[in-house]
């Protein structure tokens, strides 16, 4: 029914591992992090290239900036990419959702190691084809009213849950009612509103994490009723 993690998520990473890791000069100049849930990550001014092996980051694009939406990051991406954000005067923060391996790479030694390995650019070609996606999800969403947007995270989070059965998904564990309001811009009290049809049903557990979606089809059902895009839905 889904499309869940697209597939080149896991070649990105292979990538990355082979590209770099072989090298025996790669820990002068980069390091897988652990980065423990719920730390702060600053990604302004850093001359680095940073990428995602495991876990979850929610990614702000400017810490001095309320903008509307914030960026949920994950497995196989690149959070920063100095070839393209080296000339913003921003300043981007992350807060892992969930205890991470962070890739993070000298940015000279990063284009000196992948014009050896990867002369087709497929690492950046990657990139900016995942922050198209990012960017498509926050289009979406400035069109959408505030319940269609509190209905659409739920659904986004749907996508990377735990399949319990045919019919029943567990949400992620860091799925909270403040991260889905912030996800969707919109304020936790008329979240709660919004998703309290759902509760009174029973389509909607969520008195305890994980968050559990009991009846896919009949949410996927609301969805389109609601006129909410689908882009993860293969049927």
């Amino acid at each position: 029914m889904y499309a869940g993690m697209p597939a080149n998520d896991f070649s990105a990473i292979e990538k990355v591992k082979k590209i770099f890791k072989n090298r025996p000069d790669f820990l002068e100049h980069g390091s897988q992090e652990r980065i423990k849930k719920g730390e702060h990550v600053q990604f302004s001014a850093t001359p680095y290239f940073f990428f995602v092996e495991s876990g979850y980051l929610k990614y702000k694009f400017d810490n001095h900036y309320e903008h509307k939406y914030s960026v949920l990051t994950g497995p196989g991406d690149s959070i920063v990419f100095p070839t393209i954000d080296n000339e913003l005067n921003n300043e981007p923060i992350g807060i892992a959702l969930t205890d991470m391996v962070l890739w993070k790479v000298e940015y000279a030694f990063f284009q000196e190691v992948t014009a050896m390995e990867d002369p087709s650019n497929s690492l950046l070609i990657d990139h900016l084809i995942r922050s198209r996606r990012h960017l498509y999800i926050n289009t979406i969403q400035s069109g959408l009213t505030p319940t269609q947007r509190a209905l659409f995270n739920m659904y986004r989070m749907m996508d990377i849950g735990f399949h319990t059965s045919a019919s029943q998904v567990e949400l992620p564990e860091f799925v909270t009612l403040a991260l889905l309001a912030d996800l969707a811009n919109i304020n936790p009290s008329y979240l709660s509103t919004s998703l309290r049809p759902l509760h009174e049903s029973g389509l909607l557990l969520s008195n305890k994490r994980p968050w559990v979606i009991t009846d896919v089809a009949k949410f996927i059902a609301l969805l389109k009723e609601e006129k909410i895009p689908l882009l993860f839905t293969k049927s």
